[in-house]
């Protein structure tokens, strides 16, 4: 079974423009989500600032004596009721804002991971094999012809096919498949009954 996963493994990072291009892809939409945020907040925090010189003009002209108590409290209550709700509507977008620029993807140091990686694919130790299995995937899931591999990013998840001449799965942590299926934690492809949904599509590949 390690070989399986191995050879899943090694074809992805051998060719990963298809993994880079969907990250991209990925961080281009969370840049694009942060600057409407940005763009909002700054209409909003226009908003605000245009109510609080109304509420300064209707103070005027009550104090001035043209406005009467109620007519003011009321029309400054109004006010007030829509710069709160302006407010409330400023935290949520800057919360929106914070939410897209802290889930941003590091590319570049994915894509240099990726380039280093390919040229020493074929030197890399088992013990290394394994750590970059566990560095990549977050759990794999087994049963006797297929293994469900789910990676730290979605693009990275896959399904493998077993051969029958594949070892079991020494990723350690994880137990053999005898029956029903093995997991072990080192949230599965869109093909496992278990999947989980994603903004996007997992790839799956059957080697």
């Amino acid at each position: 079974m390690d070989d399986a996963v191995w050879r899943a493994l090694r074809a992805t990072l051998s060719d990963s423009s298809t993994v880079l291009d969907d990250l991209k892809a990925l961080a281009d939409a969370g840049s694009a989500q942060a600057a409407r945020a940005e763009d909002a907040l700054r209409h909003t925090e226009k908003a605000i600032r245009e109510i609080d010189a109304q509420r300064d003009v209707l103070l005027d002209l009550h104090l001035a004596q043209r406005l009467d108590a109620d007519r003011w409290a009321a029309k400054d209550a109004a006010l007030l009721g829509r710069q709160q709700a302006l407010m409330d509507k400023h935290a949520s977008l800057a919360a929106q804002r914070n939410a897209a620029l802290s889930a941003q993807l590091p590319i570049a140091e994915v894509e240099d991971l990726c380039r280093r990686l390919a040229g020493k694919l074929d030197t890399l130790t088992f013990a290394q094999r394994q750590r970059l299995v566990r560095t990549l995937f977050m759990r794999i899931s087994v049963d006797r012809t297929t293994v469900y591999l789910d990676g730290v990013f979605d693009t990275l998840s896959m399904t493998v096919a077993l051969r029958e001449s594949d070892a079991p799965l020494a990723v350690e942590g994880a137990e053999p498949a005898t029956g029903a299926a093995a997991t072990t934690d080192v949230a599965p492809c869109s093909r496992h009954p278990d999947a989980r949904a994603s903004p996007v599509t997992r790839r799956c590949r059957t080697l």
